[in-house]
Parts: C-alpha cells; structure tokens; sequence
C-alpha cells in the first residue's frame, strides 16, 4: 500500500473550516475569454430606462414652455413697438409736413379775421337782444344788448393792444423741459380734446335742436389742433428739451410752457374762435326771427346765447392769456432762487460727503 503522507497545519484549517455558500460569478470573469453571440448588448445598468425617459420628457417640456414664453414675449413687445412706432411715425410726418413756419404764416391773418368777425359780433349782439326784447315785451334785455356789446368793444381793443407784448414775452423768456416726450404726448391729447369737443357740440346741437351749438364745437376743434401743433414744435414756444433737470426745475418748466401755450393760441382764439361764434350767433339770430313771440324765452332758452358766450370767451382770450402769463412768470420767478439754492445745497452736501470719505481714507 502507498504511504499516506502526511497534512500540513493549512491543510487542517482547511478542512475544519465551515462550507461557505457558492458567490455569484460576475459578467466579466464568467465570459472572460468566451466570445458574445451575434447582436447581443449587454445591459446597461447606470440608469434604469422609465428614468431616461422621464428626464427627456421633462427636458422637452421646459424646453418647450421657454420656446413658448420668449414667443409670447416676442409678439407682445412687437405689437407695443409697432404701435409706439406709428404714432412717432405720425408725428414726425407731420412736423417734415408743416414745419413751424407754417404757424407766422397762419396766424397773421388772424387779427384781420377777428376785427372784421367781432365787428359784425356787435352789430348782431344788439340786433339778437333788441329783436329778443320786443318779441318777449320785457326792455330789459335791449339793456343787456347794449352792454354786451360795449363789452366786446372793450374786449376787442384789449386784444389789440395786448397783441405785441405777448409775442415778445414769449421771445425774451425762454424754459427747458428735461426731454420731448411730455409735448409729443400733449400734441396728441389736445387732438383728441379738440376732436371731443367738436362731437360734443354736434350731439348737442342734435339733442337740443339748435344748430347754431355745431359751431362753438368747431371752433373748439380749431383750437385744439392749434395747441396741438404748438405742442408738435416746442421751438414756438421758446422751450428747448433734452436738458438734465431735476423734478423741482421741470415742474418750472411745465408752468411756463403751459402759460406759453396759452398765450400763442390768443390769436387763433381771436380770429377763428370769434368768426366761428359770429357764425354760429347769425344762426341763432336767424332762428330767434322765425320763432313765435310766445316761444321766446330769456337767457339760456334764448337761440344764439350760447354762441355769445362763446364769442366772448374768445375775445377775453387775449386778455386772460396776458394775465395767466405775467403771474405765472411772477410765480416761476419767485421759485427759481428755492430751487436753485436747494441745487446747490445739494451738490455742497454731496462734495462734503466726498471730502469727508477722502479724507477718511488717506488717514
């Protein structure tokens, strides 16, 4: 029999230690030196597959939503630029269309239309009171005739003489504005208010049954597109912008273009405010002739009172632009020293500030 030789103390250990259970064997010692069949991929376990898809369709979705967004975005922004584009369009067009010497051109003529509209204005206030005091027996109003129209006389002198002086306040007072956005924006709100109350005085001579009203509305429409166009060219005014202002100094500004504009539309309200008001006062004349003695009231019910009032209200214009000016300029005067000295307060404070900060950093 062979000779049995004998263990080694690990060969011992080896077989008294307990039976461990078989460890999976791993893709690559399991196929290490066997070659894959044809067209097999292994499985790739980084990430499972609903997640990949999950994650893409959550990409595609917010791409998606921002593609949507900036769309959105887009359009909104290129209707208001489109919009805002038009109406600076417009503008412009308009000022290369009737430039500012358009304006001496027209309103020339204006003090001839109005002593020739005022003075026929007279003769019909007193025939419109005389002819209203007879039909209806009360003298009184042949009273009021006369004095209305001494008072247009009055009135109409007062312009005359108040004519130059206006002119040259505008010329020797020139004012800033921080930018031409406020008078671009005014040039279309004083459209939009002459063309109100032109509708206006034609629903109400519609509603009311007296014609006569269409012209007061029209002439509040010529005046609109007066100021309107005094608006489109600040140059008229004497009022220079893009200047760097503060608050307090535009607010100064804003007083005296506003003034400005109611002192250059005097002779537009002189001339075509008074023919539209004769007009609309012979019109009335002429309906107070055809109308019953017993129709014939006073005042308000009276036919042409109301382009009368208008009439009046454009003769005063001269002399109320004169008086609305002169204590606005008093106003504006009394103010720019403030302002000023709080300009300068300022910049002293703020260069204190700066020294002190200098200062602090040297030592």
């Amino acid at each position: 029999m062979p000779e049995s030789t004998p263990e080694t103390p690990a060969q011992d250990a080896a077989r008294d230690a307990p039976e461990m259970p078989p460890q999976p064997v791993t893709g690559g010692e399991a196929t290490a030196g066997v070659r894959p069949p044809p067209g097999f991929q292994e499985k790739k376990t980084e990430r499972p597959w609903f997640e990949a898809v999950k994650l893409a369709a959550l990409n595609q979705w917010q791409r998606t939503e921002a593609l949507r967004g900036a769309a959105r975005r887009a359009v909104s922004g290129m209707h208001a630029c489109a919009a805002v584009r038009v109406l600076d369009g417009v503008l412009h067009w308009t000022r290369v269309l009737y430039p500012p010497d358009c304006w001496d051109t027209f309103v020339s003529r204006m003090p001839t239309v109005g002593h020739f509209s005022l003075g026929a204005a007279q003769l019909l206030t007193f025939f419109f009171f005389l002819l209203a005091g007879l039909k209806s027996g009360r003298s009184v109003l042949i009273g009021q005739g006369v004095l209305w129209a001494t008072l247009l006389l009055v009135l109409q002198f007062a312009a005359h003489k108040l004519e130059c002086v206006t002119t040259d306040w505008v010329r020797n007072t020139p004012s800033r504005l921080s930018s031409a956005v406020l008078p671009d924006c005014l040039t279309y709100f004083f459209v939009l208010v002459g063309l109100a109350t032109g509708g206006g005085g034609a629903v109400v001579a519609w509603q009311v049954g007296q014609w006569n009203v269409i012209f007061v509305g029209l002439g509040g429409l010529l005046l609109g597109k007066a100021a309107a166009f005094l608006a489109l060219h600040p140059v008229l005014l004497n009022v220079t912008t893009g200047d760097a202002l503060r608050p307090s100094e535009e607010a100064l500004g804003l007083v005296q273009f506003a003034g400005k504009v109611m002192v250059r539309l005097a002779p537009v309200a002189y001339g075509l405010g008074s023919l539209c008001g004769t007009l609309g006062l012979l019109l009335g004349t002429l309906g107070l002739i055809v109308m019953e003695p017993a129709a014939v009231g006073s005042g308000l019910r009276l036919p042409g009172f109301g382009p009368l009032c208008w009439v009046t209200l454009c003769t005063a214009w001269p002399l109320a632009s004169y008086l609305v000016f002169a204590f606005a300029q008093l106003l504006v005067d009394f103010l720019r020293p403030t302002v000023g000295g709080n300009a300068s307060k300022g910049h002293g404070a703020r260069r204190n500030v700066a020294d002190s900060i200098s200062s602090q950093s040297i030592s």
